[in-house]
C-alpha cells in the first residue's frame, strides 16, 4: 500500500470516528434528557414519577453517562493524538 493510499485510509477511518462519537455524544444527551429533565427547565416531574423511579432513572442515566462518555472521551484522544 503506498503512503498516499494509506493516509487516505486513515483519514476516512478519523472521520468515521468522529461521526461516531457525535452519534455516541447524541445518544448520551437523549438519554440525560430522557432521564433528569422530565419535567423540563423546571424538573417538576409533570409525569408523577415516584422518588423509587426517579432513583432508577438517576442509576440509568449515571451509568449511561459512564459507559458513553468513556468510550467518546477515548475516541476523541486516538483522534486528537493521530492529528
Amino acid at each position: 500500500m503506498l503512503e498516499a493510499e494509506l493516509i487516505a485510509k486513515q483519514q476516512l477511518e478519523i472521520e468515521n470516528l468522529k461521526k461516531l462519537i457525535e452519534m455516541k455524544n447524541e445518544a448520551l444527551q437523549e438519554i440525560h434528557m430522557s432521564c433528569i429533565c422530565i419535567g423540563g427547565p423546571l424538573n417538576d416531574n409533570v409525569k408523577c414519577y415516584t422518588k423509587v423511579q426517579m432513583g432508577d432513572f438517576w442509576r440509568i442515566n449515571n451509568a449511561a453517562e459512564c459507559a458513553l462518555g468513556d468510550v467518546c472521551e477515548a475516541c476523541e484522544q486516538v483522534i486528537e493524538e493521530g492529528n
